[in-house]
């Protein structure tokens, strides 16, 4: 088994023995691993941020419900969440404007062609 790397025709590393392999094997393991972890932590503390986001929506709806006039309350409640949906967009390809917003906006009547 032999794996080279070259650019053009220099040689960046030529590996031929086992011992090599080896030691790429287990290099990539532990890479894999820690990028593996910094990936879900990452994933964590997103998930974490956005819970908190819907919990502060669900606060000031609830306040905006109690003390406001039910139009000016539904207002701010459909803005806090067209917000929130806003801030995926762009994220991936999973969550664009066209297969993600638009749809959700739709469905939820969220914001008019005005706003």
């Amino acid at each position: 088994l032999r794996l080279r790397f070259s650019s053009g025709h220099t040689v960046l590393l030529d590996v031929a023995d086992a011992a090599d392999i080896g030691f790429i094997g287990g290099f990539l393991t532990f890479f894999l691993i820690f990028y593996v972890q910094q990936s879900y932590t990452r994933m964590n503390a997103q998930y974490f941020k956005i819970m908190g986001c819907e919990g502060r929506i669900l606060d000031t709806a609830t306040m905006a419900r109690a003390r406001l006039p039910r139009d000016a309350g539904s207002r701010i409640i459909r803005y806090m969440n067209a917000a929130l949906l806003t801030s995926f967009v762009g994220l991936s390809e999973t969550y664009e404007i066209s297969n993600f917003f638009d749809p959700s906006n739709a469905q939820k009547c969220l914001l008019t062609e005005k706003e």
